[in-house]
C-alpha cells in the first residue's frame, strides 16, 4: 500500500469548535457533539495556574488543534527563537494531530503590530516565507504545520503575482510541501 501525504493523511477529526472561555460550560454540556477543539497558542504561553488547568481540562476530553497567531511566518526579519521554543514546548505538551498557524507577519523592527498583515505576493517574499516554513519545521517537524491564509482589508499592491500563485509555489517548495492551505 502507498504512503499517504498530505490531507489525506491527517485523521478526519469530524466537526470542532474554536475554544473560547465563554462558551466553555456550553462545550462541556455538549461535548458527545464536539469532534476537537481549536486553541489559540497564545492563549497558553506563560500561562498561569488557572490557563495551565484550563488546557488540562481541555485535553483531557477532547483532541485539541493548537493554532498560532503570532510566529509571524512572513516576517523578512525572521522568527523569533524563542516564540518558536515555546510554540514548540505548547505543541509537544498538547501532542495534537496537527497544528496551524496563519501567513502573515506581526511585527517589523521589533514592534509588534497586534495584527495579522498580508505578506506582499512576490518571489522575495516567497522565499522569506519558504525560509521561516523551513526555521519552523526544523523546530517543530511534527505534527504537521497547516498553512492558514487571511481574511485582509488593506492591499500593500506592488504584488508580482497572483494569491493563487503565491499559494502554489509556497507549497510547492520542499520546506513548505508538507503544509496545506
Amino acid at each position: 500500500m502507498a504512503a499517504t501525504s498530505g490531507l489525506a493523511a491527517l485523521p478526519a477529526l469530524g466537526a470542532g469548535l474554536g475554544f473560547r472561555e465563554p462558551f466553555r460550560a456550553g462545550i462541556f454540556r455538549h461535548r458527545e457533539r464536539i469532534a476537537a477543539l481549536e486553541i489559540t497558542i497564545e492563549h497558553y504561553l506563560d500561562a498561569d495556574a488557572a490557563k495551565r488547568d484550563e488546557l488540562e481540562l481541555l485535553r483531557s476530553h477532547f483532541p485539541l488543534i493548537p493554532h498560532g497567531l503570532e510566529l509571524s511566518l512572513g516576517s523578512a526579519e525572521g522568527i523569533d527563537e524563542r516564540r518558536l521554543e515555546r510554540y514548540a514546548r505548547l505543541i509537544e505538551r498538547v501532542s495534537p494531530p496537527w497544528w496551524s498557524e496563519h501567513v502573515a507577519f506581526t511585527g517589523a523592527g521589533g514592534v509588534e503590530i497586534g495584527h495579522l498583515a498580508p505578506v506582499p505576493f512576490t518571489p522575495e517574499s516567497l522565499d522569506v516565507l519558504c525560509a521561516n516554513i523551513e526555521q519552523t519545521r526544523k523546530a517543530i517537524p511534527l505534527p504537521p504545520l497547516i498553512l492558514e491564509n487571511i481574511t485582509y482589508t488593506l492591499d500593500w499592491g506592488g504584488h508580482e503575482m497572483s494569491e493563487g500563485s503565491f499559494w502554489l509555489l509556497c507549497v510547492a517548495r520542499p520546506a513548505a510541501a508538507c503544509c496545506l492551505t
